[in-house]
């Protein structure tokens, strides 16, 4: 069975692999960016913590709970969010809050509350 699209067979000089551009392509960053931030908190949060900061076993699992938490509070009041400030706005505050979450989990406080706060900014950033 042949699994080639038949509309490149059809079209001559036609591209293999369209890369998007324009519009497409930002949303495209800003998903990636959104999997690779939450992914990350998912998997080395409770390291970072643990190795980093030196909470014990028990706190170490902490940043990823309060992660969780503030994405379920902010995915439950995002819709209205969006019809008081618009999309973009939510769109750059999102943003804002994952560099200060971010920034606070990285700067080297060696007080876990403070890289606690960077998880939770960061939860809030990875709204839909």
């Amino acid at each position: 069975m042949d699994w080639q699209s038949t509309v490149l067979k059809s079209v001559k000089g036609a591209a293999k692999l369209a890369l998007p551009r324009g519009a497409l392509l930002l949303v495209g960053l800003i998903a990636f960016s959104s999997g690779l931030g939450e992914g990350t908190a998912a998997h080395w949060g409770s390291v970072h913590l643990k190795e980093v900061i030196k909470t014990t076993e028990e706190n170490a699992i902490l940043g990823y709970v309060v992660f969780c938490a503030a994405m379920v509070v902010i995915r439950l009041i995002v819709d209205s969010l969006v019809t008081q400030l618009g999309a973009v706005m939510v769109t750059r505050l999102s943003g804002v809050s994952a560099a200060c979450g971010i920034s606070l989990i990285v700067a080297g406080f060696t007080d876990p509350s403070v890289s606690l706060v960077g998880f939770v900014l960061m939860g809030v950033a990875m709204q839909p």
